[in-house]
């Protein structure tokens, strides 16, 4: 018997919905093709004109026609991304976040995908440790390209180490395969003082400089340690030393790759810049920007954002007349000194009051600096001082679960506003914080 894939939700006002198919039933055919996970699903629902099977939750049968625009989604929403549970990561690798994350958090943060699917839809950054050999030739087959990979180190040895998996140093074999077949793919290293550093980046890098142009680009960003490593393998944090260091034999083979390449190939993220203490490049220096996940260039992006609405906002404020307005505005650690020039430009316009408010990480541990990591009660702590509290409490929505207002250690934004006695707004960037915006809300 044909078992399908469950519809978790119908996204309101799409073709399905319309259609009236409902929370519940399952998927079976799409336009007379059996679907094995997300890639087919992707692929078949282009068309214009689709035919579904879809089968109720009474288990009745029911077939559908559908017209739509060119690639439009037809609105469902399934139990997994890939439709059938992802690939799971079977590494134990020793510098994991999820194996460092506190007790109690929700359930799917405790899941490992390792899922080529996720790669090419996505950006998940992938192992290839858990790669079949037909998953290969799908990859190929498809052109299910450019792919995410994790690399971490070359050295065969060093990175089975790395990864706890033996299979991990194929890594090379894998990639000519892939480079061979035209398929590209962006790299990842989580460095880790004195394991993967010093000799054994330099050959990383050497290593994987011969498959460009399939490699696209390389990131190296610092490892990421909580306080909850409890019978973990001992790492040590970069420090500003381990990170000077590293920013040498980047910045030696940058010069290299550029000439023979017209490209630098190899990015360090922002918060390796941050901890040796030397300042964020230019705009150029990060060409396109294509490891904006990994954190690089988000701080040089930023920049360049706060200049251009630093200027838009004065001119919008100063056509208009607006009664006084208090914003608070929430960050972690190591985006402060940025958002304090935000706070600096909203203090310069008239009847603006604006404050910073830098929420230090203790639930994963200070040692966690990001802003996206920071969580509910580590904002509580950090406006808990703040006696003379009013007006708007400003989070950026990175902080916040996708699609949900939910914090990582499952406050909502909800109750933080009950918790401050504030209405505390979430904003997906700079362009957001409008004082004009925020007084006609609140004025409502």
């Amino acid at each position: 018997m044909l078992k399908g894939f469950k519809i978790l939700k119908v996204e309101k006002g799409s073709p399905a919905w319309h259609k009236k198919i409902k929370c519940g039933d399952s998927l079976l055919m799409l336009d007379g093709h059996f679907v094995k996970d997300i890639i087919d699903y992707r692929y078949f629902l282009a068309g214009e004109y689709l035919s579904l099977l879809i089968k109720t939750k009474e288990g009745i049968l029911r077939r559908y026609k559908i017209k739509k625009q060119y690639d439009e989604d037809l609105g469902l929403v399934f139990d997994y991304l890939t439709l059938e549970p992802p690939i799971r990561c079977r590494n134990k690798c020793i510098f994991c976040f999820v194996d460092q994350l506190p007790p109690g958090l929700r359930q799917t943060l405790y899941f490992k995908d390792d899922d080529y699917r996720l790669s090419f839809l996505y950006g998940n950054y992938i192992t290839l440790t858990a790669l079949k050999k037909d998953d290969i030739k799908r990859i190929v087959r498809e052109r299910l390209t450019p792919l995410y990979i994790s690399i971490h180190a070359t050295d065969p040895a060093v990175r089975s180490f790395m990864l706890g998996n033996q299979k991990a140093g194929e890594l090379l074999d894998k990639l000519k395969y892939l480079a061979a077949n035209d398929i590209e793919f962006h790299g990842q290293i989580v460095l880790c003082p004195g394991i993967n550093d010093q000799e054994v980046l330099k050959k990383t890098i050497a290593d994987l400089a011969l498959f460009y142009p399939s490699l696209r680009s390389l990131a190296v960003v610092p490892v990421g340690l909580t306080e909850h490593r409890q019978n973990l393998y001992p790492l040590q944090p970069v420090t500003a030393a381990d990170a000077k260091e590293a920013l040498s034999i980047i910045q030696e083979k940058q010069i290299r790759f550029l000439q023979n390449f017209g490209t630098r190939l190899i990015f360090p993220s922002d918060e390796l810049f941050l901890k040796a203490g030397q300042p964020i490049p230019p705009d150029i220096y990060y060409e396109d920007y294509s490891q904006l996940e990994n954190g690089v260039g988000l701080w040089r992006l930023m920049a360049e954002d706060i200049k251009k609405w630093g200027s838009s906002i004065k001119q919008a404020v100063n056509k208009q007349k607006i009664k006084k307005v208090s914003l608070y505005l929430v960050t972690g650690v190591a985006a402060s000194p940025l958002l304090q020039r935000v706070v600096d430009l909203l203090n310069e316009l008239p009847l603006v009051s604006a404050r910073l408010i830098v929420a230090h990480n203790f639930f994963f541990g200070e040692n966690i600096t990001v802003a996206g990591l920071v969580t509910g009660h580590d904002i509580l702590k950090a406006i808990k001082p703040i006696t003379d509290r009013g007006g708007f409490l400003v989070v950026p929505r990175i902080m916040l679960k996708e699609n949900s207002n939910t914090f990582l250690d499952g406050m909502t934004l909800d109750r933080l506003s009950q918790e401050v006695s504030m209405d505390a707004i979430a904003i997906d960037s700079l362009y957001d914080i409008n004082p004009l915006v925020f007084y006609q809300e609140g004025d409502r």
